[in-house]
Protein backbone atom coordinates (compact mmCIF):
# COMPACT_ATOMS: atom_id res chain seq x y z
CA UNK A 1 0.00 0.00 0.00
CA UNK A 2 1.52 3.44 -1.01
CA UNK A 3 -0.03 7.00 0.69
CA UNK A 4 1.11 10.05 -0.89
CA UNK A 5 0.76 13.74 -0.13
CA UNK A 6 1.30 15.76 -2.98
CA UNK A 7 2.12 19.52 -3.40
CA UNK A 8 2.24 20.96 -6.44
CA UNK A 9 1.76 17.77 -8.82
CA UNK A 10 4.72 16.13 -7.51
CA UNK A 11 4.73 13.99 -4.58
CA UNK A 12 5.86 15.93 -1.59
CA UNK A 13 6.33 12.48 0.90
CA UNK A 14 5.12 9.23 0.56
CA UNK A 15 4.77 5.98 2.96
CA UNK A 16 5.00 2.45 1.78
CA UNK A 17 3.11 -0.50 3.54
CA UNK A 18 4.28 -4.20 3.05
CA UNK A 19 1.31 -6.97 4.37
CA UNK A 20 2.93 -9.08 6.46
CA UNK A 21 0.21 -11.42 7.00
CA UNK A 22 -3.06 -10.89 9.28
CA UNK A 23 -3.40 -7.53 10.10
CA UNK A 24 -0.08 -6.90 10.36
CA UNK A 25 1.87 -3.97 7.39
CA UNK A 26 5.50 -3.07 7.87
CA UNK A 27 6.49 0.19 7.30
CA UNK A 28 8.84 -0.34 4.49
CA UNK A 29 9.48 2.99 3.39
CA UNK A 30 9.38 6.80 4.23
CA UNK A 31 10.44 9.59 3.00
CA UNK A 32 9.62 13.23 2.83
CA UNK A 33 11.36 15.46 0.29
CA UNK A 34 14.00 17.66 2.19
CA UNK A 35 12.09 20.63 1.06
CA UNK A 36 8.92 19.47 2.91
CA UNK A 37 10.32 18.42 5.94
CA UNK A 38 9.27 19.79 8.92
CA UNK A 39 5.96 20.48 8.00
CA UNK A 40 4.26 17.57 9.84
CA UNK A 41 4.10 15.43 6.02
CA UNK A 42 5.22 12.33 7.89
CA UNK A 43 3.18 12.30 10.94
CA UNK A 44 0.02 13.19 8.49
CA UNK A 45 1.17 9.88 6.60
CA UNK A 46 1.86 7.92 9.46
CA UNK A 47 -1.63 8.40 10.89
CA UNK A 48 -3.78 7.50 7.90
CA UNK A 49 -1.33 4.60 7.41
CA UNK A 50 -2.91 3.82 11.30
CA UNK A 51 -6.21 4.34 10.35
CA UNK A 52 -5.87 1.99 7.74
CA UNK A 53 -4.08 -0.72 9.22
CA UNK A 54 -4.75 -2.62 13.01
CA UNK A 55 -0.97 -3.59 13.71
CA UNK A 56 2.10 -1.24 12.28
CA UNK A 57 5.65 -2.44 12.79
CA UNK A 58 8.81 -0.65 12.23
CA UNK A 59 12.62 -1.20 11.70
CA UNK A 60 14.97 1.28 12.62
CA UNK A 61 17.46 1.79 9.57
CA UNK A 62 17.96 5.63 8.89
CA UNK A 63 19.15 6.38 5.31
CA UNK A 64 21.36 9.02 6.51
CA UNK A 65 19.59 11.85 5.14
CA UNK A 66 16.56 12.61 7.60
CA UNK A 67 16.44 11.69 11.58
CA UNK A 68 18.62 9.64 13.39
CA UNK A 69 18.17 6.28 14.62
CA UNK A 70 16.93 7.76 18.20
CA UNK A 71 14.72 10.92 16.66
CA UNK A 72 12.66 7.95 14.55
CA UNK A 73 12.04 6.15 17.59
CA UNK A 74 11.48 9.12 20.06
CA UNK A 75 8.97 10.13 16.84
CA UNK A 76 6.91 6.60 16.68
CA UNK A 77 6.93 6.71 20.38
CA UNK A 78 5.23 9.97 20.35
CA UNK A 79 2.86 8.45 17.86
CA UNK A 80 1.81 5.39 20.05
CA UNK A 81 4.08 3.05 19.09
CA UNK A 82 6.41 1.12 21.51
CA UNK A 83 9.73 -0.68 21.45
CA UNK A 84 9.63 -4.55 21.41
CA UNK A 85 10.88 -7.74 19.84
CA UNK A 86 9.20 -8.80 16.78
CA UNK A 87 8.72 -12.77 16.08
CA UNK A 88 9.10 -13.19 12.49
CA UNK A 89 6.45 -15.67 11.21
CA UNK A 90 9.33 -17.49 9.62
CA UNK A 91 11.05 -17.24 13.02
CA UNK A 92 13.75 -15.37 14.64
CA UNK A 93 13.62 -12.00 16.42
CA UNK A 94 14.32 -8.35 15.92
CA UNK A 95 13.68 -5.34 17.77
CA UNK A 96 10.88 -3.39 16.12
CA UNK A 97 8.68 0.12 16.80
CA UNK A 98 5.30 -1.58 16.62
CA UNK A 99 1.48 0.14 16.64
CA UNK A 100 -1.50 -1.95 17.61
CA UNK A 101 -5.40 -0.56 17.45
CA UNK A 102 -7.03 -1.77 20.05
CA UNK A 103 -10.06 -3.49 18.01
CA UNK A 104 -12.34 -3.50 20.47
CA UNK A 105 -13.03 0.22 20.52
CA UNK A 106 -10.84 1.31 17.53
CA UNK A 107 -8.29 3.74 19.04
CA UNK A 108 -4.33 3.24 19.36
CA UNK A 109 -3.55 1.18 21.89
CA UNK A 110 0.41 0.67 22.10
CA UNK A 111 1.64 -2.56 22.07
Amino acid sequence: MRLTITREKKVAAEIILTHLGGDAYEIEYLHVAPEHRRQGMATTLLKKAKERCRVLIAFLDPDGTGMTRDQMKAWLTRNGFSHRWYEFPGGGLKRAMIFKRDAKNDSDNPA
